[in-house]
């Protein structure tokens, strides 16, 4: 036979969420220090995620803390955890880190286990595992990319510089194309690469012209 729950399980169920709070909050801001706006789509959105976990697991240790059922909150807070992890194995994939990736797809999936199945302390639990997974494999992302990881080039610019190499010569496209490609994807900022396009548009007729001159010496003589 079950007994009811006391007043020292509440006590002690609500000790054992602020534990967790206490970790998962911990884990958010060595995270919050290393994502930027610029360190990527995924890794963006799983810090967006992580945020709201956060958010949703204060909630549900004031609910307990007030007496309220904190369910609703203790489970928002563990989707939103999953949905982090899932970021987070997207991105160390992309990156080409299949162990990281794998790591934060198994936090994802316990994560998905959790779900109306385990109680509150239990869920934040699951919380603080998850986050802490998400933190180390977006942390390690950030270590990658102040080693030497390229920037991915997107759309626009791609079509920019599409667009310079364009009114060269045939015979020279393909270098001038890689060389700018490979400059733009190693510059740090965005002003830097910004500047570089806007330094490719407007010089890219000079060099056409230069590149045609020898050309046309050649057939006239």
């Amino acid at each position: 036979m079950t007994r009811p729950p006391t007043s020292d399980d509440g006590k002690r169920q609500l000790a054992r969420m602020t534990a967790s709070l206490y970790r998962i909050r911990a884990a958010a801001t060595r995270t919050f220090k290393v994502v930027q706006p610029t360190t990527g789509h995924d890794r963006e959105h799983a810090a967006i995620a992580m945020a709201a976990a956060v958010a949703s697991a204060r909630k549900a240790v004031a609910c307990a803390a007030a007496g309220q059922y904190a369910t609703h909150e203790s489970m928002t807070a563990v989707m939103r955890a999953g949905m982090a992890a899932a970021w987070a194995s997207r991105a160390a994939e992309q990156a080409g880190n299949l162990s990281d990736a794998t790591a934060a797809n198994a936090a994802k999936r316990a994560s998905a286990a959790a779900v109306d199945k385990v109680g509150d302390a239990d869920a934040l639990g699951v919380v603080a595992n998850t986050i802490e997974t998400v933190a180390v494999v977006l942390t390690r992302l950030d270590e990658q990319g102040s080693v030497g990881t390229s920037w991915r080039p997107g759309r626009i610019s791609r079509s920019l510089l599409g667009a310079a190499v364009a009114v060269l010569p045939r015979t020279d496209r393909d270098r001038y194309g890689e060389e700018w490609l490979s400059l733009l994807s190693d510059l740090p900022t965005r002003r830097s690469r910004a500047r570089h396009l806007m330094s490719v548009l407007l010089g890219a007729p000079h060099l056409s012209y230069a590149l045609r001159r020898p050309l046309a010496h050649r057939r006239r003589a």
